[in-house]
């Protein structure tokens, strides 16, 4: 065989810069780039959510207090009608919050009611109980509707504030 002679290795003359990278760099910073604003943008929407979930479940514990001073009042005291008219003003914050209409709040008698019954079955005596003593302060009633009516007040608001939970 030839005699054959193998050249010496050239190295390059100039430093070889990692500046500017392949295109495959790019795409890959790319694809890190949108990955990052996706799980930032999923983190903001999952905050964002159970802080309005934390919100509605203070709201209702703090509204079921209330229902629970009011229901506490009445059986000291016994007047129905200012139990009556507690229990309205609690129904129509609830409402104004969870519809966020003001219409709500001019709402008075049967309308009032047609609202309440469509958020939760409103039977008619505790609805009877609720119209007759919210504008009468001396209002006097049987003991077992005005506690039916505090009942079905309990009822709508835990209908009206229980925290949703949206996936």
């Amino acid at each position: 065989m030839g005699d054959v002679t193998l050249r010496d290795i050239h190295l390059p003359t100039h430093d070889i810069s990692w500046w500017p990278p392949a295109p495959a760099w790019w795409v890959l910073l790319a694809l890190l780039i949108l990955l990052t604003g996706a799980v930032c943008w999923q983190a903001v929407r999952y905050y964002r959510q159970r802080q309005q979930y934390r919100i509605r479940h203070q709201l209702q514990t703090f509204v079921m207090r209330q229902l629970a001073d009011i229901r506490q009042q009445y059986q000291q005291r016994h007047m129905a009608g200012e139990a009556c008219a507690q229990a309205s003003v609690l129904l129509r914050r609830a409402c104004l919050y969870a519809f966020e209409q003001q219409a709500i709040a001019s709402l008075y008698g049967q309308a009032w009611l047609d609202v309440l019954t469509t958020i939760s079955h409103w039977p008619a005596r505790a609805g009877k109980t609720l119209i007759e003593g919210c504008y009468n302060p001396v209002y006097q009633a049987d003991e077992r509707d005005v506690l039916a009516m505090l009942d079905a007040c309990e009822r709508c608001l835990l209908t009206l504030l229980s925290p949703k939970k949206d996936g």
